[in-house]
């Protein structure tokens, strides 16, 4: 059993969710995860409830995604400050709420339809491309579905999609809106400023003993050794057993034939093309050309210079007008065509040079493809591996008798940390680890029995927990250098911002900048004008966002972009925005579109929850975070 457990939560079964559920997870939150789990539940959409299991897991999920983002784990207080269980929650609701109306509503999808998605799903594909029946049903086998279960479950992620479609809709934008859209990103601000002088470490009074140590007692977390884990790990690669794989010779050239065409480079020619508003100029300046006339004057008289009409070295599938591609690549080196008909008016075209088709040979692709061949191959081998490594296990065998038994490679990792980082802070080298697979050795203990982890590559990687070192708070003494680099820095932004509050003051009192420069020893600048996303102003984004929201005359101080820098400026001028560009209009709309379409969306599943009844169960929720949730 714990056999299949592990087979069922690793591997290729990654894949088959991924498939199953990547529209869900995007739009939904957790497809089909409700009803049929008795009393144990913690909300309530209408008559589907949603599981405290089913809570737990997406929660979960949620930790371990925002973990990869912040590449640690998030504390249980920090998910309580950030509202991650009520942001899943809310999720889930909004997932039953849709589920119930889609089904309500008899939405459904073609069989046609189902299975097109299916034959497509990348995961069901070889190493080519190909729709892969085998890989298919192994796929199934592992992730214990029958094909209908699979089929079923595609088709109501598809129906929900199709709901969530139709209720955003496609959009018209109100001009109001755009016009608002374009004056709060449009306008500009011109703002006079200076930039506070470094301030010299070397101005500072030393601290006292006493204030050095008040100071690491503060602030002992950065003066602590961080926990240490040694873990034996054993992996396994496909593209480590592709040199054992034996690939039939033809089976080689079977594949070669079969995708001759990748191997095939098209002829490409250089090309110029003289494009005429009609057909009686365009057979007047042929008509020249006929009797002496040189290509480039031609084009000269018809105000195009030689860069305008050369089209470059080109294939004709890169031509998109397909009577000039036809004309063009039907003439001989050096000829020029008669007028063509083209999509954009008349042109003569001349083929300067011409480079033939070539087909790279057998021989030379040979060993690509064996590579190839051997690698798709090696994944089966590799899920072979796993079956045995995962029977040792349920046997007893330790990692270090698995290696030896099945002649596989056992790496040692004396000490690692929750980043990945050994006992001198220096990385961890043996191979890329995922912030969760640094979780789940951080979550484990010594002797505990722990799932295979699936690798980018499609391999797979054991570890054991052999050692553990506790974080240790270093010696106040060993640290005395690294106590005083940490409370001078902190001594000077805090300086920095007293002395830049106080400059703010005077120049709110009547003081001017030029006043506010002379007083530092330096000069003030004028910026140019900037908007709220102009990435190069020399302000931190919440200097710039300060700017905005100002009256001209106001004296501000915020950072720099530069790390360490403090500003002090005045707002000078206000403009309104300059008059927008086809292109950046499209985008402000598809942007004012994607607001409205969310807002509307909201209000549809707020509408369904309304209609259909929502209750939480406080005592559940209590029970799992406590009262501060």
């Amino acid at each position: 059993m714990l056999n299949a457990l592990r087979k069922s939560a690793t591997g290729w079964v990654a894949k088959i969710f991924l498939g199953l559920l990547i529209l869900s997870f995007m739009v939904w939150g957790i497809a089909d995860i409700f009803g049929g789990y008795g009393d144990q539940s913690i909300a309530k959409v209408g008559d589907t409830e949603i599981s405290i299991t089913a809570f737990q897991s997406a929660y979960q999920r949620e930790l371990s995604t925002m973990g990869d983002r912040l590449g640690r784990q998030l504390t249980t207080d920090e998910a309580r400050a950030l509202g991650v269980d009520r942001r899943v929650l809310g999720r889930l609701l909004t997932s039953a709420a849709l589920a119930n109306h889609a089904r309500d509503l008899n939405l459904s999808v073609s069989d046609e339809y189902i299975a097109k998605k299916i034959i497509t799903e990348s995961s069901f594909q070889d190493a080519f491309g190909r729709f892969s029946r085998e890989r298919y049903n192994n796929i199934l086998n592992y992730s214990g579905l029958t094909e209908s279960n699979y089929v079923s479950e595609r088709h109501r992620a598809l129906v929900r999609v199709q709901l969530n479609e139709t209720i955003k809709g496609d959009l018209d934008v109100p001009k109001t809106l755009t016009k608002a859209f374009t004056q709060f990103h449009g306008s500009k601000r011109v703002v006079e400023y200076v930039t506070l002088p470094e301030f010299k470490i070397e101005e500072i009074q030393a601290p006292s003993e006493v204030v050095l140590r008040k100071y690491f007692s503060e602030n002992e977390h950065q003066f602590t050794k961080p926990e240490l884990r040694a873990i034996t790990l054993l992996q396994i690669e496909p593209a480590d057993l592709t040199k054992n794989i034996e690939v039939l010779e033809e089976d080689i050239e079977v594949e070669y034939a079969a995708r001759r065409d990748q191997y095939e480079t098209p002829e490409q020619r250089s090309i110029d093309q003289i494009l005429f508003n009609s057909a009686d100029e365009a057979e007047a300046a042929y008509t020249k050309i006929k009797l002496g006339a040189n290509f480039i004057q031609i084009a000269l008289e018809a105000g195009y210079s030689a860069s305008d009409i050369d089209l470059g070295v080109v294939e004709k599938s890169d031509i998109i007008d397909q009577q000039i591609a036809k004309a063009a690549f039907s003439l001989g080196e050096g000829k020029i065509s008669e007028p063509v008909m083209g999509a954009l008016g008349v042109a003569l075209v001349r083929v300067k040079s011409i480079i033939p088709s070539t087909v790279r040979s057998f021989a030379s692709a040979h060993n690509e493809i064996r590579e190839r061949l051997a690698l798709e191959l090696a994944e089966d081998e590799v899920l072979n591996l796993f079956d045995s490594v995962e029977d040792a296990r349920a046997g007893n065998s330790s990692l270090h008798e698995i290696a030896a038994q099945l002649d596989l490679t056992k790496i040692r990792i004396n000490a690692i940390d929750r980043l990945g980082r050994d006992a001198n802070n220096d990385a961890v080298a043996v191979f890329p680890m995922s912030p969760q697979f640094l979780r789940d050795v951080f979550e484990s203990d010594i002797g505990v029995e722990n799932n295979a982890s699936e690798t980018n590559s499609g391999g797979f990687v054991w570890f054991d927990v052999t050692g553990i070192t506790a974080p240790e708070l270093k010696t106040f003494e060993s640290v005395h250098k690294e106590v005083m680099k940490s409370w001078q820095e902190k001594e000077i932004t805090t300086y920095q911002i007293n002395k830049a509050n106080l400059l703010v003051e005077d120049g709110s009192s009547g003081i001017t900048i030029k006043d506010i420069a002379e007083e530092l020893s330096t000069i003030s600048a004028i910026s140019d004008p900037f908007t709220r996303r102009t990435p190069t102003t020399p302000f931190a984004p919440s200097l710039v966002e300060a700017a905005f929201s100002v009256p001209v005359g106001t004296f501000l101080t915020g950072p720099g972009r530069n790390e360490g820098e403090r500003i002090v400026l005045v707002l000078r001028k206000i403009q309104v925005a300059d008059a927008l560009s086809e292109s950046e209009i499209d985008m402000l709309e598809k942007d004012a579109r994607f607001i409205i379409s969310n807002d509307l969306y909201g209000q549809y599943v707020s509408g369904l929850q309304a209609r259909e009844g929502v209750t939480i169960n406080e005592a559940a929720l209590s029970a799992l975070f406590g009262n501060a949730s």
